[in-house]
């Protein structure tokens, strides 16, 4: 039996439901006895948005088209750079040769601090 690293309880395999155990497994790699020690533990989570969320809100807002050039396919690119700015202004539709581009453009001028991944 391992005890919890918080406050020391011993673990026990959880009940599901009527005959049904935790996965074995998962009981031999969970570390807390519960929610609140694994908070204690670890911290409160990040209230951060994902990458992949981010992408998915900047795709609402783009068109058919590119803008530069009239192209398919297309992707939504941030004209400031800020992957976490959506707002519909920000966004423009490019095809992948005019995003490269634009990329390239906004590598050569300076990026704010709050801007750069950690």
């Amino acid at each position: 039996m391992t005890p919890c690293c918080p406050c020391g309880t011993l673990l026990l395999r959880k009940r599901w439901r009527p005959g049904a155990w935790e996965n074995l497994r998962d009981f031999q790699r969970r570390r807390f006895c519960s929610r609140p020690c694994e908070v204690r533990a670890r911290g409160p989570r990040k209230a951060t948005v994902s990458l992949r969320a981010l992408r998915f809100r900047a795709r609402k807002h783009r068109q058919w088209l590119c803008e530069r050039c009239g192209a398919l396919p297309v992707d939504a690119h941030h004209r400031d750079g800020n992957v976490r700015n959506n707002a519909p202004a920000n966004i423009a539709t490019l095809c992948r040769a005019c995003h490269v581009a634009a990329d390239a453009e906004l590598r050569r001028a300076p990026m704010p601090r709050e801007w750069k991944r950690a």
